[in-house]
């Protein structure tokens, strides 16, 4: 059960907007734009795990990446 608050960041990449959530300790959940009725309640923002997943996904979509290491809960 999550019980810190989840902060929402939104990334573009070549298959579209990807809506990531997070707390202090990993990425929650990851949205494609077709699933916006789904979105958690969360607050929009950015923390260490976001922005490492928004590095990790851009490095991906450029052919750098193959393997993340981003924690998951």
């Amino acid at each position: 059960m999550i019980t810190q608050t989840l902060t929402h960041s939104e990334v573009d990449s070549p298959i579209g907007t990807i809506h990531l959530f997070a707390n202090e300790e990993g990425l929650c959940a990851l949205y494609m734009n077709t699933h916006r009725d789904e979105l958690p309640h969360s607050v929009p923002g950015t923390n260490k795990v976001l922005d490492q997943t928004i590095i990790e996904l851009k490095e991906y979509f450029d052919g750098n990446r193959r393997e993340f290491s981003v924690p998951l809960l």
